[in-house]
């Protein structure tokens, strides 16, 4: 019997990480069903505006003004989170630079965010659910970590939905979000301890995107492609209220 055409196949489909096999057998599938042939052509159309929109400061020199700070040792200010509409956009088109240049993170970051995605830390609160009063649990949580209000994102327009709350006391928070095929994409924020950074990297199947400024580290991590991983930081990042 031939396999189902799953969405992650979709995506590796548009990526062009599918065998020839597989591919033949999405574009079969496409074929059969105009509905998924059209959300094939939206995803890949999402992908397209995602290039066409960043591939101007993908390719763009650096700033002469900018090489001159990094040679300047920065003032002294007071912590401050910058706001998040601004910065997510920042974020989301250097990881687009960085997708195809995955490395090994300096920053302990990403490793606590995995060792909480596979349950290997034990939480000090958990809240589970999405009703009110677990997303206001959530969002005190991640204010009070950070010193700044906070709102936990919300991801239905992708499919996704709030599942649990993990909350290290002061240390860090994770939220974790499923679709309706129980596939884990997790939001892993703690106060940062590091210099300005944004990298993609991957564990096996799961990508991982992470944006860092001098106060606050987000990692967030998926089993799926990067363009979709993209959307989903692309959401996160205008939801969270900063």
């Amino acid at each position: 019997m031939p396999q189902a055409v799953t969405e992650p196949d979709l995506h590796a489909y548009i990526d062009g990480e599918l065998s020839p096999e597989r591919a033949a057998a999405v574009e079969a599938a496409m074929a059969g069903d105009p509905a998924l042939a059209e959300r094939v052509r939206d995803f890949q159309a999402d992908k397209q505006a995602l290039v066409d929109t960043y591939r101007r400061l993908a390719d763009a020199p650096v700033p002469a003004a900018l090489l001159k700070a990094a040679s300047t040792p920065p003032p002294r200010r007071r912590p401050r989170i910058i706001g998040f509409a601004f910065a997510g956009t920042v974020a989301l088109a250097a990881c687009l630079v960085l997708a195809v240049m995955p490395r090994a993170p300096r920053d302990p970051a990403i490793e606590q965010a995995m060792t909480a995605r596979d349950n290997a830390r034990i939480p000090s609160h958990e809240l589970k659910g999405h009703d009110l009063a677990s997303v206001d649990a959530a969002a005190k949580a991640m204010s009070d970590m950070l010193g700044n209000p906070m709102r936990v994102p919300d991801l239905s327009r992708a499919g996704f939905a709030l599942v649990s709350t993990d909350i290290y006391g002061s240390e860090a928070v994770q939220l974790r979000y499923e679709d309706d095929r129980q596939r884990l994409f997790t939001v892993f924020l703690r106060p940062s301890a590091g210099p300005d950074a944004f990298e993609v990297t991957e564990r096996g199947p799961v990508r991982i995107c992470v944006w860092q400024n001098a106060d606050l580290t987000a990692v967030m991590t998926g089993e799926m492609s990067t363009p979709e991983l993209f959307r989903l930081a692309s959401m996160t990042y205008s939801s969270l209220g900063l």
